[in-house]
């Protein structure tokens, strides 16, 4: 479920990431005793994760919300733990706001679908046709 955490240079680093799709399956390769996305959120969080992506899905967030807020309050999961993966993302934020800069727009639209764009589109619908040509 992502990587594992690693300092490379100076960016900061964030443990694990999952999202919905990936905790799921997970969940669904196991045949006996499954997991309910709570569960799961849970166990990724105490297996040092510090990021779930569950998108689009306001219900499914609640659930996995729910899960964490109990966890907490069980002392299952330490408000420590989670203020250190709070930590680590504040950190990672800062450092890719102070390195990047918002896409242009404007300059995109005028690249995108430039005409040579479209003639490299077209070479590479070509390569392709020819490989996947028999003979």
């Amino acid at each position: 479920m992502g990587a594992v955490r690693e300092e490379s240079g100076e960016r900061p680093a964030v443990g694990r990431l999952a999202d919905f799709p990936r905790l799921l399956g997970a969940r669904q390769r196991r045949e006996k005793g499954r997991l309910d996305l709570g569960e799961a959120s849970v166990r990724f969080l105490e297996a040092g994760g510090d990021l779930i992506l569950i998108c689009h899905d306001p219900e499914r967030q609640r659930v996995a919300m729910a899960a964490v807020e109990a966890a907490v309050r069980s002392r299952r999961l330490s408000e420590a733990r989670l203020a250190d993966s709070l930590d680590r993302i504040a950190r990672l934020r800062r450092w890719l706001k102070a390195r990047h800069s918002a896409v242009d727009v404007d300059a995109a639209r005028s690249i995108v679908g430039s005409v040579e764009h479209q003639r490299l589109l077209q070479a590479i619908q070509g390569a392709a046709a020819r490989l996947a040509s028999p003979g």
